[in-house]
């Protein structure tokens, strides 16, 4: 599966996830710059839960796709 950037056509040009060629996803790493409005209302709501929390909560797309991908293999 693509990246996250590539997914949700993020414009963010200095998001730690941009260009990186591991597996790691987006809510595995500290400080991203998600673009879906959905996630950074959470993160501002709920901070005290884990990046991959927030993105579950939130209904982020991009991590729907990717967990329903992992699920198949």
């Amino acid at each position: 599966m693509e990246a996250c950037y590539e997914y949700l056509v993020c414009k963010e040009k200095n998001c730690k996830m941009r260009g990186r060629q591991d597996d790691k996803r987006c809510w595995e790493t500290e400080d991203t710059l998600c673009n879906y409005a959905g996630v950074q209302l959470v993160r501002k709501i709920f901070s005290e839960l884990t990046h991959e929390q927030q993105c579950a909560k939130s209904g982020c797309i991009y991590y729907k796709a990717a967990k329903m991908t992992e699920a198949q293999f």
